[in-house]
């Protein structure tokens, strides 16, 4: 089976604590990364709206994020470009995840990351991500 997943989830994914929009949205975030960590499901990286936006309450019927600018779409693309994930080929969540622990540096989180709203709560930072990549391997 193939899955939506948005680059900049790759991020995040690895530092979910049960924290969101909401609770719907919460529960949808973990069936998606438990079905994303399923053994044989091939992830296909999207620069917009995946699986895990489909219970956002952020998520407009353009199927654009409310109150955005498009910030989230250009962290897609930036990530895409700096992790260089052109090169990855197509791979599992788990491949995805150890290609990222590879190719990320402090410095590109921060660039991604600067503007997010849970990076300002203190749920995520480099460390973290760094941490829950390991746990993935």
């Amino acid at each position: 089976m193939e899955r939506e997943l948005r680059v900049h989830h790759l991020l995040c994914i690895p530092m979910y604590r049960g924290k969101g929009y909401s609770d719907e949205f919460c529960r949808n975030m973990q069936e998606m990364i438990a079905a994303l960590k399923e053994p044989g499901t091939e992830v296909r990286l999207v620069c917009g709206p995946d699986v895990i936006c489909s219970s956002c309450p952020n998520l407009t019927k353009e199927n654009t994020c409310r109150d955005d600018s498009n910030r989230v779409v250009r962290k897609d693309d930036y990530l895409a470009e700096a992790l260089k994930l052109n090169e990855a080929g197509r791979r599992t969540f788990t491949g995805y995840e150890q290609w990222v622990g590879r190719h990320i540096t402090e410095e590109i989180f921060h660039e991604a990351c600067r503007t997010c709203r849970w990076l300002k709560e203190g749920l995520c930072s480099f460390d973290k991500l760094k941490a829950g990549i390991e746990k993935i391997k």
